[in-house]
């Protein structure tokens, strides 16, 4: 059994203009229109072909033009062994993954020792202020006996009400 199509019956025509044949099924314009317009969709037909031309043009260019682009960023991102460009053997990717791995890891030791550097040293001035406040005399009045007193001394202050003069003595 083949697949062909059987003509069972043949019609001739004769004779027949294209025209007739647009008459016959509905065109009511005159032959000149009809040749006119005829002309009309075969040049717009010329036309769209010559752009779908261009335009499959283009398409394989900027496919070709791909194709070249993912293997050059391919070559860049994790190398092709030598295919794609001399030298990009080192997958890239890998590489600076590993150097930005290092860097943090880097990243983490200086920060501590940075910080166990300014903690040492806001412990040192935290006590070299304690050490100098120790040697700091401390002054207050007594409002109630009208001495001045301070520390770390034995030697006490007293203002003395009628004179007002500030007097002192030995404290025992």
């Amino acid at each position: 059994m083949t697949n062909e199509t059987k003509i069972t019956e043949e019609i001739i025509l004769g004779e027949v203009s294209a025209y007739a044949l647009a008459v016959k099924y509905g065109y009511e314009g005159t032959e000149e229109e009809w040749a006119k317009a005829q002309q009309k969709f075969h040049d717009e037909s010329q036309k769209a072909a010559e752009a779908a031309g261009k335009s499959a043009s283009t398409a394989s260019t900027a496919a070709y033009q791909a194709v070249n682009m993912a293997d050059a960023a391919r070559s860049w991102a994790r190398g092709s062994g030598g295919e794609v460009r001399e030298g990009d053997e080192t997958d890239n990717s890998e590489f600076y993954s590993r150097q930005s791995h290092n860097s943090a890891e880097l990243s983490k030791d200086y920060y501590q020792k940075t910080k166990q550097t300014g903690d040492n040293a806001i412990n040192a001035i935290n006590n070299a202020i304690n050490n100098i406040n120790q040697g700091i005399p401390k002054f207050w009045i007594n409002p109630n006996d009208g001495k001045l007193y301070h520390t770390p001394s034995r030697i006490i202050w007293r203002i003395n009400r009628t004179t007002g003069q500030l007097e002192w003595g030995l404290a025992v």
